[in-house]
C-alpha cells in the first residue's frame, strides 16, 4: 500500500513540475472588414427586426432576418432568419414573444 501511494505521490509531483506545453500554431480569430459583414466575406450584410413574425405557429414570436451582401448590393434571396426556434438559440418561440410594452413619450 505504502508503495502504491508514493508511486502515486510521484506522479503527482512529477506531472506539477512539468511545464505547460502551448500548442506551437498560435490560434488566429480573423477580423471582419465590416463590423456588419456575418458571414465574413467581405460585403456588408444586413440584419432586421421581424417583430411580427410567425415562428413555429405562434404568431407575433418574432425574428432576425439577415439578408447577405454581395458585390452588386444586399440580396433577397441569400439570407438566414434566426428565431428561438433557430438550432443553438435558447428557448422556442411563443405568441407574443416579440411584443414590447409601449408608452408614449411624456409630452
Amino acid at each position: 500500500m505504502r508503495l502504491r501511494t508514493t508511486t502515486a505521490l510521484a506522479a503527482l509531483v512529477a506531472a506539477g513540475l512539468t511545464p505547460l506545453t502551448l500548442p506551437t500554431t498560435p490560434a488566429f480569430a480573423g477580423t471582419a472588414k465590416y463590423a456588419d459583414d456575418f458571414n465574413g466575406d467581405g460585403y456588408r450584410d444586413l440584419a432586421t427586426a421581424a417583430v411580427g413574425a410567425t415562428v413555429g405557429g405562434a404568431s407575433r414570436a418574432g425574428a432576425v432576418v439577415v439578408n447577405y451582401g454581395s458585390a452588386s448590393g444586399i440580396s433577397a434571396s441569400r439570407r438566414t432568419v434566426l428565431s428561438q426556434n433557430s438550432s443553438g438559440v435558447p428557448g422556442t418561440g411563443e405568441k407574443n414573444d416579440a411584443s414590447v410594452p409601449y408608452s408614449r413619450p411624456a409630452t
